[in-house]
């Protein structure tokens, strides 16, 4: 019996979905999809950064017809990449990924963390056509071109880095020698969770009379400068609140904002609800999707609202405004301070710069975003 062993849809150790399905052996197969090009793409954290590489996934598929792409990562963005439509394959790293780069060859290996683990990883894998890092044979990080070579020492040099205009994505399509323009990733959500996210907001009693408005409070701990303080936030809330009377205001955060927003919640108006702060990052990511606008800051929020082709308007202080690229889904709100995009994780000045943006200025912009829009959820 013929087996097709270079078609997308083989499976080793199971029959594929399409002779499931249909019962037809390879021979007789209309849905022979040939692989024409093996791609491992080496992303390991952090999650949200892991997440806007993956807008990466069009443009290789378009510059290499018939690419198989695998991807490695740390298992705490496998959840997102795995909703990320286009990737065949994703290896969590620390787990059987070392048997198999020993094993498996590549047509082109992306090593895109400038780190030594991630480099490790591409310097092991079988290929004769790397791009990104790789580690030379003193152990040492290798940029392997120009672009690859501004990235890494823009990461070590903060003049450098303030004086780059370049978005990350621009940046990586030009490492990975991709043609622009360059797009947001894009995360398609199981039918399931879209389902829980309506239940949720039925239970909770967001309604369609006016927009659905998300505010995500954190940063988690390692940029404590990227967020607003308690009180600012909670004038946010009121604010919002005081202008959108019947809209539904959602509180979002993550473990370490768990605390925060159930104070926050306590002294909270009426319309504003709770979205947790434990989800797992696909129901976060099916509750973020009933908004019409998101406020966040350079957070991991942002490139799941970017995702789901939200309207986003988001705040910066210690991280660098012009690495973002929001595709004109989106404004900036850029705290009027010097020393934009530090880098710091703590601050000596009496009051840190994201507490100098302007929360007239993000009333603004949301109500830009909320014209013209009937109220409700987007679903997919």
């Amino acid at each position: 019996m013929k087996t097709l062993f270079d078609c997308r849809h083989f499976r080793e150790d199971r029959p594929c979905n399409v002779h499931k399905s249909t019962g037809v052996h390879c021979g007789d197969c209309a849905e022979y999809d040939p692989i024409k090009t093996r791609i491992l793409v080496i992303k390991l954290n952090a999650t949200g950064d892991v997440l806007r590489t993956a807008g990466i996934i069009p443009a290789l598929q378009s510059k290499y017809p018939g690419a198989y792409v695998t991807w490695i990562t740390d298992p705490p963005a496998i959840p997102l990449l795995e909703m990320v439509p286009g990737i065949d394959q994703i290896w969590s790293n620390g787990g059987f990924s070392l048997e198999r780069l020993l094993t498996d060859r590549f047509d082109l290996v992306l090593g895109l963390d400038n780190s030594r683990d991630s480099a490790a990883i591409a310097s092991l894998s079988k290929s004769d056509n790397r791009l990104g890092f790789s580690l030379g044979d003193d152990g040492r990080l290798n940029p392997l071109s120009p672009a690859a070579d501004r990235w890494f020492q823009m990461g070590l040099w903060d003049d450098l880095k303030r004086a780059n205009s370049l978005t990350y994505q621009e940046i990586l399509w030009d490492i990975c020698e991709l043609p622009l323009p360059t797009i947001p990733p894009h995360v398609v959500l199981p039918q399931t969770l879209m389902t829980e996210a309506r239940s949720f907001a039925q239970e909770t009693r967001i309604t369609d009379t006016g927009p659905v408005i998300g505010f995500f409070s954190g940063a988690g701990k390692r940029w404590p400068q990227k967020t607003l303080s308690f009180d600012r936030q909670k004038e946010l809330l009121r604010e919002l609140s005081g202008m959108y009377p019947n809209a539904s205001i959602i509180l979002f955060g993550g473990p370490e904002e768990a605390e925060q927003n159930d104070r926050l919640l306590a002294e909270a108006p009426s319309n504003v609800v709770h979205a947790g702060c434990h989800n797992p990052l696909p129901q976060f990511a099916s509750l973020l999707n009933l908004v019409d606008v998101l406020i966040t800051g350079d957070t991991l929020a942002l490139h799941v609202g970017l995702a789901l082709r939200k309207k986003i308007v988001s705040y910066f202080g210690p991280t660098a405004p012009w690495e973002i690229d929001l595709f004109g889904m989106g404004e900036k709100i850029i705290a009027p301070v010097e020393c934009i995009a530090c880098y710091r994780s703590t601050c000596d000045k009496k009051q840190k710069c994201s507490d100098l943006v302007s929360i007239e200025a993000i009333m603004d912009a949301v109500h830009s975003m909320v014209k013209g829009i009937s109220g409700g959820s987007n679903d997919q």
